[in-house]
């Protein structure tokens, strides 16, 4: 078993979301990131626009950190992701207005009652946006 996650977006609940994209946020702003755990052993179907997973749901006790890391380490990020009552598959954590971190792949290490510990990432799977446009540089 090959744990991936995939980022959700206009999440509503278990049932109503579109997943796939990365997670966009302005910088400075509050939201909650939902992803999914899913099996990249076990495929369901593939087309030209997706493929997609079947979900993994992890045992009851696992917990989750989830890091935003970036090369400047002062914009590295871990949280504590929660579980949907509803959907264990189904995980998020909060981002607060004084949160310091970049555009960024999204790691998270699930660690299975045992202790059984597995990795997974969501490449460029946040995407920030800065609240100042003019205060990029490029050189």
């Amino acid at each position: 078993m090959r744990l991936g996650i995939i980022i959700l977006n206009n999440f509503c609940d278990y049932n109503m979301f579109e997943w796939g994209k990365p997670f966009e946020i302005n910088e400075g702003s509050q939201s909650t990131v939902y992803f999914q755990l899913v099996d990249l052993d076990q495929k369901i179907s593939a087309d030209i626009k997706a493929t997609t997973y079947l979900r993994y749901i992890p045992p009851a006790g696992s917990i989750i950190s989830a890091t935003i890391q970036s090369i400047d380490q002062s914009k590295t990020l871990t949280k504590t992701p929660t579980a949907l009552a509803e959907d264990r598959s189904i995980w998020s954590f909060g981002i607060l207005p004084t949160d310091k971190f970049g555009s960024a792949n999204l790691f998270i290490t699930l660690t299975e009652p045992g202790p059984v510990i597995k990795k997974g990432v969501a490449i460029q799977g946040i995407v920030v946006h800065p609240s100042d446009p003019g205060s990029i540089s490029f050189c």
